[in-house]
């Protein structure tokens, strides 16, 4: 292993560099041989042809679940952060995941807060694990935002395996169907086609249409797979970018059947942080700023930043989100009126949330019970009209015999 290192002489000089150890404690005691005192020390990312491959060494989200419920039950047994760390980070199997803990525990033992040591692994924690951290370390309720992270883990692993489950079935069936037309668009189409032509058959123009397709592909393969590649290079390359992934926000909310997935589960996501963090004690401005970091979508953080400056200024949260209905619903603003005038905002806004985690599995089930008939039904129009394109002329010559 390769570690970063910043570190200060006897005489207050600041160095920094690099070196190989087999672990860490190895690179901590070569540096202290030479009379340096560590001021940080941090594993180095490999690039990525070196790095373990994720299917045999990665750290899967299950094991992050598993982590975090480990680490809650060990802080309820009223065992120390450090200590906890380095129980878990003895038991853990995975090598990769093994290596991650303990760069953690090092860290934490060296004084740096939880949430500040999981940064330099946001490749295994998100984003939104990281903020909820730093709010149960705000809040000092760090054992219940562990616990709260696997519980909701667990809801979104189950969430994205069930609209797996979904849509797995579909796609197979449309990639097959595909292929095959392909296939017989390429080798099959261009030997009838030369069998009409001999004959001089009167072709319909459906027939006409397909021949032309086959024909097209046949001559231009080559440039389509071509184009194809670059396609879905350039989008990769482009959502990777602020605007790409900015559009990518935008057309979540956009594109029928999967908007209204999407805008559930955000605002799902919304309630279930503010009332975390409200839960915690936060003040209502942070428990915002926090939500802002987790939501995960630039529409929906433009709609928190200005909600948090109407806050600022006295306005209720409930009006301060009266912003579009089609990005936060009457119905959420009315539950928070009810939560903020009872005094029980915590408590109404978990309501919503687990309202709106109902209503995303109403809708998947849904889809899923509409997306079988309706491939169904234009698999056998598409397959109806190319057999009757093929059989039309074929049908003519035989009545030529």
């Amino acid at each position: 292993m390769i570690f970063n290192y910043k570190v200060r002489t006897q005489a207050g000089v600041l160095k920094n560099g690099s070196f190989e150890a087999s672990s860490r404690e190895e690179a901590v005691l070569i540096l202290q041989k030479q009379q340096l005192i560590i001021t940080e020390l941090s594993l180095q990312k490999l690039p990525f042809y070196k790095r373990e491959l994720g299917s045999f060494n990665g750290v899967s989200k299950a094991e992050v679940v598993i982590f975090s419920r480990q680490l809650s039950f060990l802080f309820e047994a009223k065992i120390p952060l450090n200590d906890s760390l380095k129980i878990l980070g003895e038991q853990i199997t995975n090598h990769r995941f093994k290596r991650v803990i303990e760069d953690i525990s090092y860290n934490v033992d060296a004084g740096m807060l939880f949430s500040k040591a999981l940064v330099s692994h946001k490749g295994i924690f998100s984003d939104f694990y990281i903020a909820l951290v730093r709010s149960g370390e705000m809040a000092g309720k760090l054992q219940d935002v562990l616990n709260y992270l696997a519980n909701y883990q667990e809801r979104e692993f189950n969430l994205i395996s069930k609209i797996k489950s979904a849509i797995t079935y579909p796609i197979f069936i449309l990639i097959f169907f595909l292929i095959v037309i392909t296939l017989m668009l390429t080798f099959v189409v261009p030997q009838l086609a030369a069998v009409f032509r001999d004959n001089n058959i009167s072709l319909p123009a459906i027939t006409t249409i397909v021949i032309a397709i086959s024909d097209f592909l046949k001559k231009y393969y080559g440039y389509i797979i071509t184009f194809i590649a670059l396609f879905f290079v350039s989008f990769l390359l482009y959502k990777r970018t602020q605007s790409g992934q900015d559009l990518i926000d935008l057309m979540k909310l956009k594109i029928p059947f999967v908007k209204d997935i999407y805008r559930k589960f955000y605002l799902a996501r919304i309630a279930d942080t503010l009332s975390t963090m409200v839960v915690g004690g936060l003040p209502i401005i942070q428990a915002i700023q926090v939500t802002m970091d987790v939501v995960d979508n630039k529409v929906y953080r433009e709609v928190l930043l200005d909600a948090e400056d109407k806050v600022k200024k006295g306005v209720t949260l409930s009006n301060a989100l009266k912003k579009d209905k089609n990005i936060i619903p009457p119905l959420f603003c009315q539950m928070l009126t009810i939560g903020e005038i009872s005094g029980k905002l915590d408590l109404t806004l978990k309501t919503i949330a687990e309202f709106y985690q109902k209503e995303i599995n109403y809708t998947i089930d849904k889809l899923t019970v509409l997306i079988e008939p309706i491939l169904t039904v234009f698999l056998g129009v598409f397959i109806g009209l190319f057999i009757f394109a093929i059989m039309s002329p074929m049908y003519s010559i035989i009545q030529t015999f």
